[in-house]
């Protein structure tokens, strides 16, 4: 195109003729990482979903009280964070969960849509994610906080719960001595335990 320019006089030189790209650069081989950096292996699920359930019982964060019990769900429920933190009681349909909404940490709102542009989702959702939603339920009821909206985010604080989910399952791994990964790998934990 560039060249095409030259010839009709347009540019009067091509700019990429200047740019040299070692080959060393371009043949760069892709380098992935370690398997054991893309999932928590299963003790270490195990091991994160009973100290979440810990932390819970000891109220470490006094306005976003579900985050731990938001890191043990997603250790059952591959959601994205943004799902999570966007996830309603009229989304649960029997052993299922009807997802149309996410929450957007870069536009700071709820997106209406979900991150690969369709409309809805369905997943399917163990006994004890089912458990956990029924036992944060209960502590709504019992604190008088509503039980007809978001599940897991407290006052529609989407920026500290979708913040402090990250941050808290970093603080879990470091505290039980597991090596941190993005809360991304949960995802790819239950897709592996899944296989």
């Amino acid at each position: 195109m560039l060249e095409y320019a030259m010839e009709l006089e347009i540019i009067s030189s091509n700019p990429f003729d200047r740019i040299k790209i070692p080959k060393s650069r371009v043949l760069k081989p892709e380098v992935k990482k370690p398997s054991e950096q893309e999932v928590f292996f299963p003790d270490e699920r195990d091991a994160l979903i009973q100290y979440a359930f810990k932390q819970y019982e000891e109220k470490r964060d006094r306005v976003q009280i579900f985050i731990p019990l938001a890191i043990a769900f997603l250790l059952y429920v591959g959601l994205r964070r943004g799902e999570v933190t966007a996830l309603r009681f009229d989304d649960i349909n029997g052993k299922q969960i009807i997802l149309h909404d996410s929450y957007s940490h870069d536009m700071k709102c709820l997106k209406g849509r979900l991150k690969d542009g369709e409309g809805w989702r369905t997943v399917s959702v163990v006994p004890a994610a089912l458990d956990i939603i029924e036992k944060v339920r209960e502590e709504r009821e019992r604190l008088d906080m509503p039980t007809d909206g978001f599940i897991f985010c407290v006052n529609e604080g989407f920026e500290s719960f979708y913040s402090g989910l990250g941050k808290m399952i970093n603080n879990y791994c470091t505290e039980l001595g597991i090596p941190q990964r993005s809360l991304h790998k949960t995802r790819k934990t239950v897709a592996s335990v899944l296989h």
